[in-house]
């Protein structure tokens, strides 16, 4: 970031009164606060609340007090050592802002690199969604709408208002999303297999991590596959998901043990090692569609393979 910017950043912010709108009527306003104030810690807000810095229409109150249209919020001064804080290169500031494929006043679509997480926490110092709030500083709202595995990359939804985001969820839950994937695929994907329907739980392993099991405790998971194509004793799949449970495709292409190509905690350690020897450095697995129309609402995203997984695709052809 240059001297100019980071400058910028590092100043001591003036007292702010905030007239609540309609898009937060009736939010708590610790809620409120932790989105309005986006790099600052919540022990730190909730310290400004109860010594009485923060008020409304004058008078103190409490965190879990419901904001209404109309009333007048203070916030007092505040550090704003952001990016210090944050730590956020300026390349990947840069990258970042080249990974916009779509935007417009309710939503902004990223393609996500692999490697980078969609937000931090976890000892993760920093996800795609606080660089896009450095990047949209005076977006009155930045939030994901949706979330992508670190590993994976492609289409990755942001909501740039309440309301945008509220319609995607909504049609999140009643199924009028359209997330599409590409995979690369150990082995030959029968023809029989076209819906994987588990119920996946999650559990930690041995190492720690996380992981998705098939279990009876589990919730409903369904992946359609909706293409195959054979390559060199593979398979590269289009699949979609009809629920988002965490790993989904990844646990649900090892229970047909046809795990994806660079899986380390799902997948076959010799396939890997193939993939690997042609060039295959991250997991096989990229958002390539988000669409979904509901409540005023269209959005249609199509994002095709990055160039470091097509090339395995040329030399996995080039074997054929």
């Amino acid at each position: 970031m240059d001297t100019k910017t980071k400058t910028s950043l590092e100043t001591r912010l003036p007292v702010q009164i905030v007239e609540i709108n309609g898009e937060d009527n009736g939010r708590r306003l610790d809620n409120f606060l932790f989105a309005f104030l986006k790099h600052v810690p919540k022990q730190l807000i909730y310290k400004l609340i109860r010594s009485g810095q923060v008020r409304i229409n004058g008078g103190r109150i409490k965190p879990d007090f419901r904001i209404a249209i109309g009333q007048k919020v203070r916030i007092p001064p505040l550090h704003a050592n952001l990016n210090e804080k944050l730590g956020v290169p300026l390349r990947r500031l840069e990258q970042l802002e080249e990974a916009i494929k779509h935007e417009d006043d309710s939503f902004l679509v990223v393609d996500k690199p692999s490697g980078l997480a969609s937000h931090s926490g976890s000892g993760v110092r920093y996800g795609v969604i606080d660089v896009i709030r450095e990047l949209r500083p005076h977006a009155p709202r930045i939030e994901l709408a949706h979330r992508l595995d670190k590993e994976t990359s492609g289409c990755l939804l942001i909501a740039k208002n309440l309301r945008a985001l509220r319609a995607f969820q909504t049609a999140s839950l009643e199924r009028l999303v359209t997330k599409q994937y590409q995979a690369l695929l150990y082995g030959v994907l029968s023809l029989r297999d076209k819906i994987i329907k588990t119920q996946l739980e999650i559990k930690r392993g041995s190492n720690g991590k996380r992981q998705s099991i098939n279990s009876s405790d589990g919730k409903e998971a369904i992946t359609v596959i909706l293409h195959r194509k054979a390559v060199s004793g593979h398979t590269l799949a289009t699949l979609a998901l009809k629920t988002g449970r965490m790993h989904q495709i990844r646990a649900h292409t090892k229970s047909l043990n046809c795990p994806v190509a660079g899986d380390r905690e799902y997948g076959d350690k010799a396939f890997n090692s193939e993939m690997r020897a042609l060039g295959l450095t991250r997991l096989f697995l990229h958002a390539n569609r988000l669409a979904f129309a509901s409540e005023g609402y269209r959005l249609d995203v199509r994002i095709p393979l990055p160039r470091e997984l097509s090339q395995v695709l040329e030399k996995l052809d080039i074997l054929d």
